[in-house]
């Protein structure tokens, strides 16, 4: 849920501020990683989040317990990285 809350969030500032049309949610992640300042290493975590995303929403029964476990202990740093930059983007005059 909250990966599909960056995506929607960033869609909508994309929208917003005319930052051009993505084709597909790494896109989406690589304009706002931009416009956020983050780092590559960030985007590729978040990208990896994205993609595991799709795999639980599109064929999960090929993900177990313990892959879900995992990712959500994972990804939260990356999650905070995002909600931070995003705050100060948002705060910007």
């Amino acid at each position: 849920m909250a990966i599909e809350a960056l995506i929607d969030v960033s869609n909508h500032i994309i929208a917003q501020e005319r930052l051009g049309k993505p084709e597909d949610y790494a896109d989406v992640l690589r304009t706002m990683a931009h416009e956020l300042n983050l780092s590559g290493e960030v985007l590729r975590r978040l990208d990896k989040t994205a993609r595991f995303r799709n795999l639980l929403v599109h064929v999960y029964w090929k993900v177990n317990d313990a892959e879900i476990h995992a990712a959500m202990r994972s990804g939260l740093e990356d999650l905070e990285v995002f909600q931070k930059a995003l705050a100060g983007y948002l705060g910007r005059p």
